[in-house]
């Protein structure tokens, strides 16, 4: 009775954190494009204008694209292991 619970309570939890750790990261970056939670260029250092070509916003622009490039790669996908 109480492994059946157990089971199931675990199953629960792990939907929830991969269904957060999935949208969370991709609301954020989309959030960079569009400004909805915050207006992120005044985030950045007045100073990153005058180092790079373009603006700071051209530069996270930039960066967002670049930013899940190399984790591609690594994404599987977690299995939960039956129990003995």
């Amino acid at each position: 009775m109480y492994a059946d619970d157990t089971d199931q309570a675990a199953r629960q939890v792990f939907t929830v954190l991969r269904i957060g750790f999935t949208a969370a990261p991709i609301l954020f970056g989309i959030d960079k494009f569009f400004n909805w939670t915050v207006h992120w260029p005044d985030y950045l250092a007045p100073w990153v204008n005058d180092i790079v070509p373009g603006s700071g916003q051209q530069l996270m622009y930039a960066v967002r694209i670049a930013e899940p490039r190399p984790r591609r790669g690594r994404r599987q996908s977690p299995r939960l292991r039956p129990r003995t």
